[in-house]
Formats: C-alpha cells, sequence, structure tokens
C-alpha cells in the first residue's frame, strides 16, 4: 500500500512540475501576444493621428475652394447680366463689373 502512495505522490509531482512549466511558457507567450497587440494599437493612434491632421488640413483647402467657388459664381452672374444689358440696349451696364482674373 505504501508503494501506491509513494507512486501517486510521485506522479503527481511530476504532473505538478509539467504544468507548472507550461502555465510558464503559456504566461510568456501571453505576454509576448499582448505586447506585440500594445504596439499595434501605439501604431493605429499614430496613423489615426495623422489622418485626422490631413482631414482638417484637406478640410481648410476645401473650406477655400468652396469660397472661391461662391466667388466666381457671384462674377459670373455680374457678368451675365451685364452682357444682357448691353446686348439688349447697347450701352454699358452702370453697375460696377469684377475685375479680369489674373
Amino acid at each position: 500500500m505504501a508503494r501506491v502512495i509513494i507512486t501517486a505522490l510521485v506522479v503527481a509531482a511530476i504532473a505538478g512540475g509539467y504544468f507548472y512549466y507550461n502555465s510558464g511558457k503559456q504566461k510568456a507567450a501571453l505576454s509576448a501576444a499582448t505586447q506585440a497587440q500594445q504596439q499595434q494599437v501605439a501604431d493605429l493612434q499614430g496613423q489615426v493621428a495623422t489622418l485626422q491632421k490631413e482631414n482638417e488640413e484637406l478640410k481648410a483647402q476645401l473650406a477655400k475652394v468652396q469660397a472661391e467657388q461662391a466667388n466666381l459664381v457671384a462674377q459670373n452672374e455680374i457678368m451675365s447680366r451685364a452682357i444682357a444689358q448691353y446686348r439688349s440696349t447697347g450701352m454699358m451696364p452702370g453697375f460696377k463689373l469684377p475685375y479680369p482674373p489674373k
């Protein structure tokens, strides 16, 4: 009976050592995976910041282009009315015409 108990204790000790060794490997693998994910998150946050900055710059440029477009539309309307008035009356219109583009 003593042999059975000693054998069971030896087998339990070996199994415990095996599981302890494997748990250390798993912790190391999990730690490496966590560090890799943290690095990837940091890289993606940097990309997000870069894209947000670029987006703000593009919004500012779009606002400038839209303002210029609105200005050109207004000038085109003035020119169209002036041409129509000149064709109908044969006289230059009395309102101020925009300067020609450079």
